[in-house]
Parts: structure tokens; C-alpha cells; sequence
């Protein structure tokens, strides 16, 4: 996995691939999402809050699916 780089301008650091990161999927069909996480300042451990705070977009990816997928 790749590291993350925040918006320019944001004043937050570019991370490196050394720092620790967490990855979530969710997948219906033909679709997958893939939600990368890691902690703003780099820290490594207390990996549960980022996994749970990455939860919404790929459930809500899947929603949308299953709805288009179920319209076809």
C-alpha cells in the first residue's frame, strides 16, 4: 500500500509507507471499494478508530450498488 498524501494546503504531513496504515473492503457484485486509513500524525497502534471511522464510505459504495444492481 501506497502512502497517503493530504490535500495541498491542508498543513498535514505526507505520511510514508513506514507508517502504519489499515485497509478496508467492501464489495457487491462487480464493484469493490478499498478504504485506506492511517493515523494524521503518523503514530503506529489504537488501529480500531481509524478501521471504524472508515466504515461509512464503502457501506454506503455497497448501498448504492446493491440499489443500481437490484434497478437493472
Amino acid at each position: 500500500m501506497a502512502a497517503q498524501a493530504p490535500p495541498a494546503g491542508s498543513g498535514r504531513a505526507t505520511l510514508g509507507p513506514e507508517t502504519g496504515m489499515v485497509q478496508s473492503f467492501a464489495g457487491y457484485g462487480p464493484v469493490m471499494a478499498v478504504s485506506p486509513g492511517q493515523w494524521s500524525d503518523g503514530r503506529v497502534g489504537d488501529f480500531r478508530k481509524p478501521v471504524d471511522g472508515m466504515q461509512p464510505p464503502p457501506r454506503g459504495v455497497t448501498d448504492r450498488v446493491i440499489r443500481y444492481e437490484g434497478a437493472r
